[in-house]
């Protein structure tokens, strides 16, 4: 049997919780086995891309119902939660959470308001939420589900 653990993530910027659900299957006891590879799936990084928030939601039931693999997921179907609510690209600030984050290549210019980075790296408590949990958990694998008219990418 699989267990799922429901956590608090973060909070937004407005202060509501940013919640994550954690898929594992008991490792053997018996043999090699080697330990699953962590991955984190993220949705609505974007809050105006609802195709990545019912992506995730729909990954939420299938794993709920049955969790066959040999991996150790963390899902967090609305990363930007106040985006989603607001139905906008950015948080409630206005800030892009995928140019917030302390890249080697981070800058505060963008070439228009949609694109907006933030006054500085990682200004934004959804996005320092994910650098802690990056840093603490260390993923194989970060699957970002994004939207772009027609298609989910």
């Amino acid at each position: 049997m699989h267990s799922i653990t429901g956590s608090i993530f973060g909070f937004t910027q407005k202060g509501l919780p940013i919640l994550a659900y954690r898929f594992q299957n008991p490792i053997s006891s018996i043999g090699t086995t080697p330990p699953p590879k962590k991955v984190l799936i993220l949705g609505g990084v974007h809050g105006d891309e609802i195709e990545g928030v019912i992506a995730a939601q729909a990954l939420l039931a299938c794993f709920a119902q049955e969790f066959p693999f040999h991996l150790d997921i963390t899902l967090i179907p609305q990363f930007n939660l106040d985006g989603v609510l607001l139905k906008q690209r950015g948080n409630a600030n206005g800030i892009d959470l995928n140019r917030n984050m302390a890249t080697k290549d981070w800058s505060p210019e963008s070439k228009t308001p949609r694109y907006n980075p933030g006054p500085s790296a990682n200004s934004e408590s959804e996005t320092r939420a994910l650098e802690k949990w990056i840093l603490s958990e260390s993923p194989h694998w970060i699957l970002s589900l994004h939207s772009w008219q027609p298609v989910l990418n």
